[in-house]
């Protein structure tokens, strides 16, 4: 299975960092091909996972040029506040689409 994790920063220190690359570990563990998706360059993570992560903007995965987030099977949007990425939940044309909510205190 292709999964797509996409987020606003992935910050190593950060809760939302640490959810992003347990996600990502937990479904290479499964066998699946899993991506990470930021707009900006990735902070204090460790080496090994920079492979796994794509620096990119809205435009381009809207466009269906990066060929992984296009035939991706699962998409988990990570939500702690609006950020263009959320945007290409719109063009998607397959796979399932999960958003992990975020800063939610009751």
């Amino acid at each position: 299975m292709r999964v797509s994790l996409i987020n606003l920063n992935l910050i190593g220190p950060d809760a939302i960092g640490q959810n992003l690359l347990q996600q990502l570990r937990f479904f290479q563990r499964s066998g699946d091909e899993a991506r990470i998706y930021v707009p900006t360059p990735p902070e204090q993570i460790p080496d090994e996972v920079l492979p796994f992560v794509t620096v990119t903007d809205v435009e381009t995965l809207r466009s269906g040029a990066d060929a992984h987030f296009a035939a991706s099977d699962l998409y988990v949007f990570h939500y702690g506040g609006w950020y263009d990425l959320l945007e290409s939940m719109q063009t998607l044309a397959r796979g399932a689409v999960i958003l992990n909510y975020h800063n939610v205190t009751p």
